[in-house]
């Protein structure tokens, strides 16, 4: 699958982002003196694409923050497959009513 290549507001240099599968990691920060649990987003490596202290500061409800995190991993994980489905069936959507909608959903996710 292809990398998403992003153009910084500040320049031409490209940025390109992590590879994938990205995934959820949760464990207890040093549970024999904490109720803190430690939540990242990670690599296939056990990488940290978004560290921990990222999170720290997040206003949301527990259960909404790990919903979010959730959405932000299964999107990224599925983000070509979706691109790849919507542009092989072109054929079939082009001329319906949700054309514009599928085809601005290409552009953006190719932006």
């Amino acid at each position: 699958m292809g990398d998403i290549v992003v153009k910084e507001d500040k320049g031409d240099r490209e940025m390109k982002h992590t590879e994938l599968p990205w995934k959820l990691y949760q464990e207890k920060f040093r549970p024999e003196i904490s109720d803190k649990v430690v939540v990242e987003i990670q690599d296939a490596n056990g990488s940290a694409i978004i560290p921990w202290g990222a999170f720290d500061a997040a206003n949301q409800p527990k259960k909404e923050r790990m919903g979010n995190y959730r959405l932000i991993v299964r999107a990224c994980n599925c983000h070509y497959q979706l691109l790849e489905a919507l542009q092989a069936t072109r054929g079939q959507w082009i001329h319906s009513v949700n054309a514009d909608k599928c085809l601005q959903a290409i552009a953006k996710a190719t932006e």
